[in-house]
């Protein structure tokens, strides 16, 4: 047995995997509003709180939006691992690719919110979500073109409408960092239109209707 073949039998269920990446994206999410820095005021009245809310809203509507962002790649990464019977060692690395990207995250978000007339703060922010959208889509292709790893009643037919479906994101994420620099809000739509897209999950459907 190769050394290779040793460590996919060794790998076994996702249970560790979904784990692990739970508690990872936990701890994303905890910091982006570490990000969140409100002014320290003395003496302060109810006028000097609100203008202070107002000077830090794009932090928090970089915030939300980041936030949103995160809560639905754990949805989808959630979904998915759930028609998942079996984990190899390449799956595991494809996951830990995924999540690197989601982990810069916060960075991105706090750069962004701080600077959010700067186009490159924008780009930056974009490119992190691109990468995080290209690993989740080639960590599906893994899965889908690997035999073994997806539950048996799944259809090539839902398969590939997966796979299509995962693609649109890595796409037009993509193309929000291309035109950052020069359509800003271009970008900033897609940016914020794209985890509305995904909020719910379209993986699977009809499987999961028959159970």
């Amino acid at each position: 047995m190769s050394i290779f073949r040793f460590i996919e039998h060794k790998v076994g269920n996702t249970n560790r995997i979904e784990i692990y990446s739970d508690a990872v994206m936990a701890i994303v999410i905890t910091l982006l509003v570490l990000e969140l820095h409100m002014p320290d005021l003395e003496n302060a009245t109810t006028m000097d709180v609100m203008n202070a809310l107002r000077e830090i809203l794009p932090q928090l509507g970089s915030f939300a939006f980041s936030f949103l962002t995160v809560s639905v790649f754990w949805v989808n990464h959630h979904h998915f691992f759930h028609e998942i019977e079996r984990a190899d060692w390449k799956l595991l690395w494809y996951n830990n690719a995924l999540l690197f990207w989601i982990t810069l995250i916060p960075f991105t978000t706090g750069f962004l919110g701080r600077h959010p007339m700067v186009h490159g703060a924008l780009m930056m922010y974009s490119f992190v979500l691109f990468m995080a959208a290209l690993m989740f889509a080639l960590l599906s292709g893994h899965v889908i073109i690997t035999p073994g790893l997806l539950d048996d009643h799944i259809t090539d037919a839902q398969k590939k409408e997966h796979y299509r479906h995962v693609w649109v994101g890595v796409a037009l994420y993509g193309t929000a960092t291309i035109v950052a620099p020069t359509l800003p809000w271009v970008s900033v739509v897609l940016v914020v239109v794209l985890p509305i897209y995904y909020i719910i999950p379209r993986l699977m459907h009809d499987h999961e209707a028959m159970q």
